[in-house]
């Protein structure tokens, strides 16, 4: 198993947004399930972790099925395209045969002091680091499976990998994130420098870490929750979800309840909706099927039970047409 730093690359993000995050999760006892989703991103990075350190065409992984976190995942050609594109990138950018780093740990903790180091490790694993090292140049580069949330190129978490990744001789660095099923470009880049990371480590990293380390350290809701591990035990998301309630219902404190989070998990059968539980409106099947990838549909559309009424509407105007007015006179028969 992979293991994680509590201020690492994937979640500084979300405690940079909402520091009491990082106490809060540390008092989860029972791990959450990971999603088919999830499963999918670590199956399609360990197909491209494998193409790259093997050097085989990970075609010749198709129709293979993978068993991750508890889901059978098939290798698709969507993900083998997916996976090609970073393939692609990562040799392009090797056209001066850089040093070549993959499923690289980066640890961040020299750049504190010593008096001033965090209580916990600060670590990350970075998919791709190549070190130009004639250019005096560093390429980050991050496979992004996921199709449902875009990354931009200037994350804090490719900052973050870039922070770890630094020589003495850079002196410029490109953050590159690999999305092929997300919207817009696939590829996307951020150019940066040495310097500029330096700096984003000292007035960005370095106080969101102390703040996350004060006690009582605040909590604050928005989109970041949607990955955070502490979601169903925390207050403030809790009083959100009261408030949008007595805005939409009434003031009823009484009738709302949280389910814990395995009932919880097991009764959307271990679905994370994410940023569609902050709508007011539920979405139908018709619309939740639009917003959907092909390959996502088929994972929900089983919960979807339809149902016919029996019954057809149509516009008055059409009632003119033979078959529309019979049907008509059918049901008002």
């Amino acid at each position: 198993m992979t293991e994680h730093s509590l201020i690492g690359a994937s979640s500084i993000g979300r405690i940079m947004a909402c520091p009491g995050s990082f106490e809060l999760s540390q008092q989860i006892t029972t791990p959450s399930r990971s999603s088919v989703w999830a499963a999918q991103g670590t199956v399609a990075h360990k197909l491209a972790e494998e193409a790259l350190t093997e050097g085989y065409d990970p075609v010749r992984e198709l129709g293979t099925v993978v068993t991750m976190d508890g889901h059978e995942i098939t290798v698709d050609q969507e993900m083998v395209d997916a996976v090609q594109v970073y393939l692609d990138e990562i040799k392009r950018r090797s056209a001066d045969n850089p040093g070549r780093f993959f499923e690289a740990r980066v640890c961040l903790d020299s750049l504190w002091a010593d008096d001033e180091r965090p209580v916990v490790s600060a670590f990350g694993t970075a998919d791709a680091v190549l070190l130009h090292y004639d250019a005096k140049h560093v390429d980050v580069i991050d496979l992004k499976y996921g199709s449902g949330v875009h990354v931009p190129a200037d994350s804090p978490q490719l900052f973050y990998y870039a922070a770890g990744a630094l020589t003495p001789w850079a002196e410029t660095i490109d953050l590159t994130i690999v999305q092929p099923r997300g919207k817009g470009a696939a590829v996307r880049t951020h150019h940066t420098t040495a310097l500029d990371v330096l700096i984003w480590v000292e007035e960005v990293l370095k106080p969101a870490v102390a703040a996350a380390m004060a006690p009582n350290a605040p909590l604050t809701t928005g989109k970041h929750c949607r990955f955070c591990p502490a979601q169903a035990q925390c207050p403030a998301l809790h009083k959100m979800a009261q408030d949008l309630a007595r805005k939409d219902f009434g003031p009823s404190p009484d009738r709302l309840y949280f389910l814990p989070e395995e009932e919880l998990l097991r009764s959307v059968g271990g679905l994370l909706l994410g940023d569609m539980l902050y709508e007011r409106k539920l979405c139908t099947p018709a619309q939740t099927e639009k917003i959907c990838a092909p390959s996502e549909w088929d994972l929900v559309k089983d919960f979807v039970e339809s149902r016919s009424s029996g019954f057809k509407l149509v516009q008055a105007a059409d009632l003119s047409r033979p078959s529309a007015a019979q049907d008509f006179d059918e049901c008002v028969a």
